[in-house]
């Protein structure tokens, strides 16, 4: 293979050999390990402990990533619950309908 382009014969070899190399086709038996499996959400695996770990570290960080930002509370916000909004962490409140009352 010294030059740039590769010859017919070059080509067969990487490909398998040419002729007599087996060819996938699509009529071939799939491969169970590969294939999609349907998940019955009405009896569900056990979650190992493993991955249970794994998702309370992503949600460690996701919380650390988030800790500096304001948290808003909008929606049925009225003068007897404001309070109660910011004692539950809220940064601030957005409300329409308490400032027409």
């Amino acid at each position: 293979m010294g030059s740039e382009t590769l010859s017919q014969n070059e080509i067969d070899a990487l490909l398998g050999g040419g002729r007599g190399a087996a060819v996938p086709s699509a009529t071939a038996t799939p491969d169970p390990a590969t294939e999609a499996q349907n998940y019955d959400f009405r009896r569900p695996r056990r979650v190992s402990k493993e991955k249970l770990r794994m998702l309370q570290a992503t949600y460690d960080r996701f919380a650390k990533a988030l800790e500096g930002f304001p948290v808003i509370a909008i929606g049925g916000i009225n003068r007897e619950n404001a309070d109660e909004c910011f004692r539950a962490g809220a940064s601030g409140i957005a409300a329409i309908r308490l400032f027409n009352e």
